[in-house]
């Protein structure tokens, strides 16, 4: 999912079967990631919070979308 139109370049076709890729742990208990899209600067990963992970702040019931640029607290 993107928020704005597409880089100029950024027009690969692709598919990420996210029942069968790879999640990558994130540096905290409970929080892994999936890479999604990179381009330039920009990248999109799924990220999974296991029940009872903590984060920043907030409370993130499941199927919560977060956007979360670089530096984000």
């Amino acid at each position: 999912m993107k928020l704005r139109q597409f880089e100029p370049g950024d027009d690969r076709q692709f598919a990420v079967d996210t029942n069968t890729s790879e999640w990558v742990p994130r540096g905290k208990p409970g929080l892994s990631a999936m890479a999604l899209h990179e381009f330039g600067d920009e990248t999109v990963r799924l990220v999974k919070l296991e029940p009872g992970a903590k984060v920043e702040h907030g409370v993130y019931p499941s199927g919560t979308w977060l956007r979360q640029p670089d530096g984000s607290k």
